[in-house]
């Protein structure tokens, strides 16, 4: 079944898209980019960055952080975020990059919202686990 739409609607949706994708800004930010920007945003504000690791100034788990704990940190937020946002939408986690599933800020904005809740979880986590060995 295939939905028709008007020329006026296309043009539109393309409008909103670009507006989307320009924000603020005279350059167009890619949605994969903004995507990374909320996850960079999500991870410092919850586990710090990679110079708190190594300077030990971070408050979740245990001393002597490596490179790779960030690492896998940051993979995990990638991953479970992506999956996250694609079981929201009732699709599964395969097919289409995620970025090209959100078409609106209305999506970062719920995209964003399932990232902190990944953060927040993950560094709870860690901190239970990591109190149990104490």
């Amino acid at each position: 079944m295939t939905e028709t739409i008007t020329l006026e609607q296309q043009v539109a949706y393309l409008q909103a898209q670009v507006e989307f994708l320009l924000g603020n800004q005279s350059r167009a930010k890619t949605p994969a980019r903004r995507l990374e920007e909320i996850r960079t945003a999500c991870r410092k504000k919850y586990f710090g960055t990679f110079n708190d690791v190594k300077e030990g100034n971070t408050d979740y788990g245990p001393e002597n952080k490596w490179y790779s704990d960030y690492s896998v940190i940051a993979d995990i937020v990638r991953r479970t975020t992506d999956m996250l946002y694609r079981y929201s939408l009732g699709r599964g986690n395969g097919g289409s990059a995620v970025a090209s599933l959100i078409t609106s800020e209305e999506g970062m904005k719920a995209y964003e919202a399932i990232c902190d809740a990944v953060c927040r979880n993950l560094k709870e986590r860690i901190n239970e686990y990591s109190k149990r060995k104490e």
